[in-house]
């Protein structure tokens, strides 16, 4: 029988707790966690992260010999030749459950908020079955619905994206000039959007991420940019819409809650707030808005209906305050840090800073029950259904994970003497050795010493030298890095004389 769960963390309780919802019992306890709010993300048990299959996001359909459903998939998959531009894979696995069933939770994937590391656990297991070092510190992790890669955000602003069938780093470059507070992806997976303390929302399609002409850290093209917060996000959320269709929904502590059209990029609705808000969440058919704010209130809004009864519709650039029509949740003693409704959305598990998780009907505002597990801040909420490995360890295991890379994957490229249809076809480079070896080495230790470190290099060049074989792949990440900075160097610096000549002018 089907039940739903809710696996709840924690910024400093090392737990990670797996309890029914309907009942409040605890089911499983996971060990070894401590991450911030929006940096846990569960795994849908669909994509090439299982066992047994082990097919790169970048292989054409020919790949895929056989299995004419995997072909098709692969071939509308982002990053294949076959892939149209600013399209998603809207096929197979995405859309069907398979003989795996999409559905089912099959992993717990946790960006560590005291060290640049990534943590996975299965359900059936306490321990974390993977543990990856990451190139920095990681404010916000989310994984795309097809369940093949795995987005994250650092504190730097930089955005990374990861294929955790191989756990390559298939792209990192600088996203927003401050760190990144959220990511969502679409729900056909074809844009991830990223939202940042500097109050920028951007959307990036997924297929100019696994471009593979362009150098792993230059800056992709941009879908858009939404403008309009003042004050850093904190939150986002996707209707079910495809991504040509969506609407996007982003809080901020500026008090305000908006609604966006993605494929426009215009501010539909705009709804006010007493308090800054930290988390949203959204109904299936997008009518209703759970918002959380810093004083551990919940504010539900009606987007269609108003007090009366009576449907209104949403226009372009229309302003509503949320206290004009109060439907306010009341129980947390300090802010709310995360939201997430049941399947048939007639309740919602908050989990706030004072280390409550309570259960509410959603259509009378009431605590059903708290989950009082926690002894310190609850940061991330998910209700998911019941995984097969909770509470039965002996239970088959199909999962397969690999560690995630520190460093990205060398590129393709592309042969200029082909003139015919296959022009565009990638053509593989031979890896050097010293990256791939110097990516095995750190992620098998997963030691973050100085010393280690610098032995592994030397070790990673002594390699190169004893094979013969040229590794031009860390020369050109370092010349590519330092292309970059230049170019940001140069653009504020254009900036900078922009200004002063804008304050000299005025002056004048």
């Amino acid at each position: 029988m089907l039940a739903e769960v809710a696996v709840s963390t924690s910024s400093r309780d090392s737990a990670v707790h797996i309890w029914d919802i309907r009942n409040g019992a605890l089911l499983a306890t996971l060990k070894g966690n401590t991450c911030a709010p929006g940096a846990a993300a569960v795994v849908p048990a669909v994509g090439t992260h299982l066992a047994g299959t082990h097919s790169a996001p970048v292989q054409a359909a020919s790949a895929l010999p056989g299995d004419p459903a995997a072909a098709a998939d692969a071939a509308a998959l982002p990053g294949t030749a076959q892939a149209s531009a600013h399209a998603g894979p809207l096929s197979g696995s995405n859309w069907s459950s398979g003989e795996h069933g999409w559905m089912l939770p099959s992993l717990l994937i946790a960006a560590q908020s005291d060290r640049a590391s990534v943590n996975a656990w299965s359900f059936s297991k306490a321990q974390p079955v993977a543990k990856s070092i990451v190139p920095e510190r990681l404010a916000c992790i989310a994984v795309a619905n097809s369940g093949r890669f795995c987005a994250a955000g650092g504190i730097s602003g930089r955005l990374y994206l990861w294929e955790l069938a191989s756990g390559n780093l298939m792209r990192m470059f600088d996203a927003h000039y401050k760190p990144v507070k959220t990511l969502r992806f679409t729900a056909d997976d074809a844009w991830l959007l990223s939202g940042g303390e500097d109050a920028m929302i951007h959307v990036w399609a997924l297929n100019d991420l696994l471009n593979e002409s362009m150098d792993h850290q230059e800056l992709p093209p941009k879908i858009r940019s939404l403008k309009g917060h003042t004050l850093p996000v904190t939150d986002l959320a996707c209707g079910i819409s495809l991504h040509n269709h969506a609407r996007c929904f982003s809080s901020s502590l500026d008090k305000t809650c908006k609604i966006w059209d993605l494929a426009t990029g215009t501010a539909l609705v705009t709804v006010v707030f007493p308090r800054p808000l930290t988390c949203i969440a959204v109904d299936a058919l997008e009518t209703t808005v759970f918002a959380g704010s810093v004083d551990g209130t919940i504010r539900a809004v009606d987007l269609v209906r108003s007090a009366n009864g009576s449907l209104r519709a949403i226009a372009d650039g229309d302003i509503r305050d949320a206290e004009a029509e109060p439907r306010v949740f009341r129980s947390h003693t300090a802010a709310i840090t995360c939201l997430s409704p049941s399947m048939d959305e007639s309740l919602l598990v908050s989990g706030s800073e004072d280390g409550d998780c309570i259960v509410w009907d959603t259509s009378t505002r009431q605590p059903l029950r708290a989950f009082k597990a926690h002894k310190e801040p609850v940061s991330t909420v998910h209700v998911v259904l019941k995984p097969p490995g909770v509470g039965n360890p002996d239970a088959p295991s199909r999962v397969h994970l690999e560690q995630l890379k520190r460093f990205p994957v060398p590129r393709r490229s592309v042969d200029p003497g082909h003139t015919d249809g296959a022009a565009h076809a990638p053509v593989p480079v031979l890896p050097s050795r010293g990256i791939e070896a110097l990516n095995d080495s750190l992620d098998t230790d997963n030691s973050s010493d100085a010393a280690y470190l610098i032995a592994s290099v030397r070790q990673s060049a002594a390699t190169q030298d004893a094979g013969g074989v040229a590794g031009p792949s860390e020369l050109e990440i370092l010349r590519s890095r330092l292309a970059l900075v230049e170019k940001h160097n140069e653009e504020l610096r254009r900036l900078n004389e922009e200004l002063c000549e804008s304050i000299v002018s005025r002056a004048l």
